[in-house]
């Protein structure tokens, strides 16, 4: 896990070249975290240094997102 807001109940991972290596195990760990309510966006090392602010956005669009599993424990 690269960055986690715990508010927004969001992880973004940064992918460099290490996780070609490690696919399957990024998929179980992702599923993981989904079956707990958390929600990942995934980026390479590339899409950050080629378009920095478009990563920026999709990132601040997800964070203002509420997931289901905050409705239903009555946060916002």
């Amino acid at each position: 896990m690269d960055l986690y807001c715990a508010k927004a109940r969001l992880i973004v991972e940064l992918d460099g070249p290490v996780h070609e290596r490690t696919r399957e195990e990024d998929t179980i760990r992702q599923e993981f975290l989904e079956r707990l309510g958390l929600r990942v966006l995934r980026f390479t090392n590339a899409e950050v240094s080629a378009s920095v602010d478009s990563v920026v956005e999709q990132v601040e669009a997800a964070a203002r997102q509420t997931s289901p599993l905050s409705l239903a424990e009555g946060s916002p």
